[in-house]
């Protein structure tokens, strides 16, 4: 995954017409990636997740895009929300049974309510409310 990132960086950068340098060497020390436009220079380093940055490295990262005359940009790589599918036969079933029993169709003025067909796009858990849209 950070990988992939580092790699759409580099490619977002080319595209916005930077000479990039993919872990560049610099005194002995790797950079992840250095970008050049004009007088822009930028030097990152890519985090995966929750890792750390430790003090050592950081002061010398910094030391090195001072040598550069470059920024330095620290990119913290997390992973996209997880989508789970789940079959659920009997949840129109439920759902009709719970908008009966509120009394829904009555409520609303709605009459021979029926559900034969519910086609749910989004299930939304948030603080232990379940929304169905």
């Amino acid at each position: 995954m950070e990988l992939q990132r580092f790699k759409k960086k580099a490619q977002e950068l080319r595209e916005q017409g930077f000479k990039v340098e993919e872990e560049k060497l610099v005194d002995n020390e790797k950079i992840d990636l250095f970008a050049e436009k004009g007088n822009e220079k930028t030097v990152y380093e890519f985090r995966a997740g929750k890792s750390t940055l430790r003090k050592e490295r950081y002061e010398k990262l910094q030391e090195i895009a001072k040598k550069l005359y470059a920024k330095l940009k620290i990119a913290y790589v997390v992973p996209p929300p997880t989508e789970i599918q789940i079959q659920f036969d009997e949840l129109p079933a439920i759902i009709k049974r719970d908008l009966q029993e509120k009394q829904f169709a009555t409520k609303y003025g709605i009459s021979g309510f029926d559900i034969t067909d519910l086609t749910i796009t989004k299930i939304q858990v948030n603080k232990g409310c379940i929304k169905v849209v």
